[in-house]
């Protein structure tokens, strides 16, 4: 997907993400089964990018789980907030994407959310964007996990249930837009040990395979409900029918979420949560820097570079996982490029080295 949208892109970083550092060689990693290239720019965008969407979005899902664990685990009280605005249609993304995050910056400064907050011992919020497009237009919609320094009672819950929703609605009334549905616009779950959105979202993790920090990230994985659309669908579906109006709502997304935070925690709660991690920027989860794996080889930055003009980035990666470098050669011979550029396996024997290089 990323080959296919380098062509396309208003985003100039995505353009060049994948490619070459420099004029250096291009690193086989091998760790396990899996292989995977060191020594490529990454874009680091958790929206646009297929690629840096899915690496950072996966290692944003385990420190929120981590996170809420450890809230939980300290007695403190989690409640799970999804917020959205009412739309149609005709209405642009520029719209109601800034009305959600204006009116979430609106509600959450008035005196009465204020209060409510005070009493429940409010600490701070985990906050993740996502949107949708269906039927219906454009469906912005945010994910928050709210941190409390201790459990959550009924009787706040409810002080915050009515005045997140009657605060929010009265904005969107306010800029015209129409009024949300009860138990719709905003809606809170209680997170405990033992209760029906920890089960969910958290206890049931390992065994599901879907977990809180995954709810809330891996906007990248998920499929619109019926009659929507996430917005990598929307640039698949492009990809296949080269449809001009479908290029249109994607050059729209790219633009509107351009330098927008996809996942954030508000300030100090993430120290106070995870003290003994160092946090990373969405640039640094995307950029090459994990460190478990052994270098089997390299190709060359000529060689690389053409693998990437004819869309066999992900092709190269799959026969090294299935059939090693018998199966690279294969594939590089298949579509007649030089195999004098793939270097590798090399290994050392005694003090000579013995050099294996394919070609």
């Amino acid at each position: 997907m990323r080959f296919g949208l380098r062509g396309v892109t208003t985003n100039r970083w995505l353009r060049e993400c994948g490619l070459p550092l420099g004029v250096s060689d291009v690193a086989l990693i091998q760790n396990g089964d899996h292989h995977r290239y060191s020594g490529l720019s990454t874009c680091g965008s958790g929206w646009v990018c297929p690629v840096c969407s899915a690496k950072i979005r996966f290692r944003r899902a385990d420190e929120i789980s981590r996170a809420i664990a450890r809230a939980i685990e300290a007695g403190f009280g989690a409640v799970f907030v999804t917020r959205t605005i009412p739309h149609t249609a005709e209405d642009e993304l520029r719209t109601t994407l800034g009305g959600l995050t204006e009116g979430r910056a609106w509600a959450s400064s008035q005196k009465m959310v204020k209060m409510a907050r005070a009493e429940a011992g409010f600490l701070g919020c985990i906050t993740a964007k996502e949107i949708t497009r269906g039927n219906n237009g454009w469906h912005p919609h945010t994910h928050d996990v709210e941190v409390f320094r201790e459990p959550v009672t009924p009787t706040a819950y409810g002080k915050l249930s009515t005045e997140y929703f009657d605060k929010l609605n009265a904005f969107y009334v306010r800029n015209g837009h129409k009024p949300m549905a009860k138990g719709i616009g905003v809606k809170l779950d209680i997170i405990t040990r033992d209760s029906d959105a920890l089960g969910r979202y958290l206890v049931k993790l390992q065994e599901t395979g879907v977990g809180l920090g995954n709810e809330m990230a891996r906007g990248d994985l998920k499929k619109g409900r019926k009659g929507s659309l996430m917005p990598f669908d929307i640039a698949a579906y492009f990809l296949r029918t080269r449809d001009a109006d479908v290029l249109k709502l994607w050059h729209e997304y790219e633009r509107e979420t351009k330098g927008k935070s996809v996942i954030r925690f508000s300030k100090g709660l993430r120290a106070e949560l995870l003290p003994d991690e160092p946090e990373a920027s969405d640039a640094d989860l995307a950029a090459d820097g994990d460190d478990a794996g052994v270098e089997v080889g390299r190709l060359a930055n000529w060689l690389y570079r053409r693998v990437v003009a004819i869309g066999l980035e992900a092709a190269v990666l799959r026969s090294l996982d299935t059939g090693g470098f018998g199966a690279l050669t294969e594939l590089l011979t298949a579509y007649h490029l030089d195999t004098t550029g793939l270097h590798g396996p090399t290994r050392e024997i005694g003090s000579a080295g013995v050099d294996n290089s394919v070609g």
